[in-house]
């Protein structure tokens, strides 16, 4: 496995992992048709859209048996205008997926989940934020600038429910990659960190 060589224990800093995985493997854990289900049937997957920085916030419908979901126009219009998509629960796409995630979920002793992010063109990322779960980051396809800051915000202040605009000047660079596919990132809990896609991406 890709993380055996670190030690865990002692050490929960950011960590780059250039093709960790190949370009066989790596197409298993996401795919363009995936998307494509997901868009078609948002009543069954938590959607989210992303422009300017932020999320986006759009009307939901009510449906009988399930939350109230966007609408699958409104997500075709938005992803083709070149909106980021989130594709939240996306484990339950299929028991291979669910596989893959029980492999994670085993080796760190963890309950997690899998979201994708993609998009067909560069807008679609949020501006520099912090996240409460550990993040692993596998590019599937195309490539993305990622910045991972020294910064770490403490758990004894909430987390910032939105997505501000932080003065840059106040962070340190740890990592600055360029991702390709098959490369994995690591990040810790409420670390500083901001993904620039170069255009159109995939990436779980």
């Amino acid at each position: 496995m890709i993380f055996l060589d670190k030690d865990w224990e002692f050490d929960d800093s950011p960590q780059y992992f250039p093709k960790a995985i190949d370009e066989d493997s790596v197409r298993d854990w996401c795919s363009w048709k995936d998307v494509e289900e997901c868009i078609n049937n948002p009543q069954f997957y938590e959607l989210e859209f992303i422009d300017n920085g932020g999320k986006l916030d759009l009307p939901s419908f009510a449906r009988n048996w399930s939350t109230p979901h966007v609408h699958k126009a409104d997500c075709y219009k938005l992803f083709q205008d070149g909106c980021g998509l989130i594709i939240n629960n996306f484990q339950f796409i299929s028991r291979k997926k669910q596989e893959l995630l029980g492999g994670i979920e085993r080796q760190f002793t963890v309950n997690a989940a899998m979201h994708v992010y993609c998009g067909i063109s560069g807008h679609g990322s949020f501006n520099i934020h912090e996240d409460y779960a550990h993040n692993f980051i596998i590019q599937v396809e195309g490539e993305t600038d990622w910045t991972v800051y020294k910064n770490r915000a403490s758990y004894l202040v909430a987390k910032n429910q939105g997505i501000p605009n932080y003065d840059e000047s106040k962070f340190e660079v740890d990592i600055n990659v360029t991702m390709k596919s098959g490369d994995v990132l690591y990040i810790p809990a409420r670390t500083y960190h901001r993904a620039k896609p170069k255009g159109q991406r995939l990436s779980v």
